[in-house]
């Protein structure tokens, strides 16, 4: 069952608890039945570049899924924090070392980042905190996402990339009133089930 609507607040305060209360061993366990679901649909296969991230207050871990992609000869990106809502996709792979940005986030290291402009990302696998059935997200409140993928919002045909949110199935609501800078996502995946109105997805 989704959670009941409340305001962004108290959806991020309880959802944040609930992901915090998860023990090391669910966190793994939700991972990989995560990655089981992902990397069978069709959306994962057919994508050549993808961005992902390291998990940060008890996300849920996409490790699993960025390994498999590297095994696949798939190209990786890491997100890049700038100032303001800045943010930047960079390669990442074994020759590219990282470095803390000012939350304690590896990304790429200064002077060894090779910028992608995400409108050639073909997956961005995205964090959450909360999702509704509609595709919308609520993040930590930084806005990073819903900045550099503005341009999705001005186009009458969605090409790529496509934004793979991925979280807990816990972290589902009732819905999420969206506000005018929110870009919603192609598709949700969760460690139980894929939730999209795009049958291209799966």
């Amino acid at each position: 069952m989704p959670v009941a609507l409340a305001d962004r607040t108290s959806i991020r305060r309880q959802l944040r608890c609930a992901r915090s209360a998860l023990s090391p061993g669910e966190r793994i366990t939700a991972a990989f039945a995560l990655h089981d679901i992902v990397t069978h649909t069709r959306l994962f296969r057919s994508s050549k570049r993808i961005a992902y991230y390291f998990a940060f207050d008890s996300e849920i871990d996409p490790d699993p899924i960025a390994r498999t992609a590297h095994l696949l000869g798939k190209q990786l990106f890491l997100p890049v924090i700038g100032s303001g809502k800045r943010m930047r996709f960079a390669r990442a792979d074994a020759s590219v070392p990282l470095s803390l940005n000012r939350f304690g986030i590896p990304e790429p290291a200064p002077g060894f980042r090779r910028y992608l402009n995400p409108r050639w990302l073909d997956l961005v696998v995205t964090p959450l905190v909360a999702f509704d059935q509609r595709g919308y997200r609520l993040g930590l409140g930084g806005g990073y996402y819903d900045a550099c993928f503005a341009f999705l919002r001005q186009r009458d045909s969605w090409i790529k990339p496509k934004l793979l949110g991925i979280g807990y199935d816990f972290q589902r609501v009732e819905k999420i009133d969206a506000e005018q800078w929110d870009v919603p996502l192609w598709c949700i995946a969760t460690d139980c089930a894929i939730y999209t109105n795009h049958e291209n997805c799966l």
